[in-house]
């Protein structure tokens, strides 16, 4: 029976649906990702590369041990947080980040038999192969590291020179332990996403029963140099009155076409213009940038730069 409306909730439908604070988490997540990617925002690294004097090759991976996996099943790169999008096109060379298609294990390549886990830096092999083994991949990470706040909790520990050697973050040889993994590390640069509690509503028009909300969201902003975090503050406060379009959260995992699954791997190339362009069936609401503030540059330490920008968020809710 279909209950009155006085004696139910405004604008709710389901009580397991996705509200209004994570959906926006959600999204500027996927949004900021593919906004970096269009100005360039990644790194190539082949094994035919250049050679680290304290890592070697960024290209090649080291094992690692994980409870359920095989030893020589699961092997990490230094840099994590790969890209796995495609039809960019930066720059005037039609430019892309690597697309993963093979893996070169010992003297030969693997074109299937694995996963790609992107978030985490990580090829895990359908067959285990033998922990001395070499194991290379040419890929792309990302420069900059998107972080939803649930995604990036207190007791995770900030790598710093990420691409070089650092005693936190080493590898024992004899059991592939790692002191840290990549699941409890933040490489920098990064910006984690917070929506807070401060928000506002107010009515659209008279007549109808639309809202204007107003969500108050930080960027926490750390990166290990000084020109770096002022560059990412200058980007994302020159976005003050942009206006994006949302996904419906909802709908996607309803579909299951989230490009990423519970793996890290890729599924499907819907990227972010996919998920919000009109004909897709996914596109929710409108989203606009308001009062973009900076707050709280700091240095915390001579390898830690963080500054906080804020922007109130502001999404019309009703029939419009």
């Amino acid at each position: 029976m279909t209950q009155p409306s006085y004696v139910t909730f405004k604008g709710v439908d389901n009580y397991n649906d996705v509200q209004l604070m994570t959906e926006l988490e959600n999204n500027l997540k996927y949004y900021l990702d593919w906004a970096f990617l269009c100005i360039g925002g990644w790194t190539d690294v082949s094994y035919t590369g250049y050679t680290d004097s304290y890592i070697g090759s960024p290209a090649t991976l080291n094992w690692i041990k994980e409870e359920s996996y095989t030893s020589g099943q699961v092997w990490q790169a230094a840099k994590k947080d790969w890209v796995w999008e495609q039809g960019i096109n930066y720059g005037s060379n039609s430019g892309n980040p690597i697309n993963i298609t093979g893996v070169y294990v010992n003297t030969g390549v693997v074109s299937t038999g694995y996963y790609i886990n992107y978030p985490l830096g990580r090829v895990v092999l359908t067959n285990p192969v033998s922990t001395g083994s070499t194991v290379k991949l040419d890929y792309s990470y990302r420069n900059v590291q998107v972080y939803k706040a649930d995604d990036a909790d207190w007791w995770k520990n900030i790598q710093f020179n990420s691409i070089s050697s650092n005693s936190q973050f080493t590898q024992d040889p004899r059991t592939g332990d790692w002191s840290i993994g990549s699941y409890h590390r933040i490489q920098l640069p990064a910006i984690i996403i917070e929506t807070v509690p401060r928000s506002y509503s107010r009515g659209y028009e008279l007549g109808n029963g639309s809202l204007i909300v107003e969500q108050d969201v930080l960027f926490h902003i750390l990166a290990d140099n000084r020109v770096t975090r002022n560059n990412l503050t200058s980007i994302l406060v020159v976005q003050n009155d942009k206006t994006i379009w949302l996904f419906d959260t909802n709908a996607i995992a309803s579909g299951r076409v989230f490009p990423i699954d519970y793996r890290g791997t890729k599924v499907n190339n819907a990227v972010y213009p996919d998920l919000v362009s009109e004909a897709s069936g996914y596109r929710y609401k409108k989203c606009t940038f308001t009062k973009t503030t900076t707050s709280e540059v700091e240095s915390l330490h001579p390898s830690l730069y963080e500054a906080i920008v804020r922007s109130t968020l502001e999404v019309v809710f009703g029939n419009i």
